[in-house]
């Protein structure tokens, strides 16, 4: 539609022949730029947050598969050792992250979007690391990838 109204608006500028015909043309052509640079910022943002949903997803995902784990674990022998707690307690930061991000998500502010999902990325690499020091980062290993930040594609959203 809008493609159709600026090809208008060239036929428009080729067919005006006087001064006062050509400012009414450019009048209107600025009327379209301001929508469609409107147009445009929406629907960055909406890419922007549909990524951000997606990051939140896959984080979501991994985080049921560590209580998983951590409900395998425990139904083992060994569920008195403090480790065990460190892992609950990390998956418990977890949670209360997941509820953050969903917060900022709601309230579409680009910058909380992106700091609350950084934070939950370090809290997921946390758990994982408390696994490994329980003995237990083969179960760990064979059911969740260790990516780099996922929030990478949402900075550079944000800085654009």
């Amino acid at each position: 539609a809008m493609l159709t109204e600026a090809q208008a608006l060239k036929a428009k500028i080729d067919a005006a022949t006087t001064r006062e015909e050509l400012k009414s043309v450019m009048t209107e052509v600025r009327k379209q730029w301001v929508a469609l640079k409107q147009f445009l910022k929406e629907k960055r943002s909406d890419v922007y947050h549909g990524k951000a949903r997606s990051l939140l997803t896959k984080a979501e995902r991994v985080q049921t598969k560590l209580k998983q784990i951590l409900e395998r674990i425990r139904g083992g022998s060994d569920t008195d050792r403090p480790e065990i707690a460190a892992i609950a307690s990390a998956l418990q930061a977890i949670d209360a992250q997941v509820t953050v991000v969903k917060q900022a998500l709601e309230q579409q502010d680009k910058t909380t979007v992106k700091d609350s999902l950084k934070k939950l990325h370090d809290l997921l690499k946390d758990a994982i690391k408390q696994f490994r020091r329980a003995g237990k980062g083969d179960a760990v290993a064979t059911e969740v990838k260790v990516e780099d930040a996922p929030t990478s594609a949402v900075a550079e959203e944000v800085e654009a």
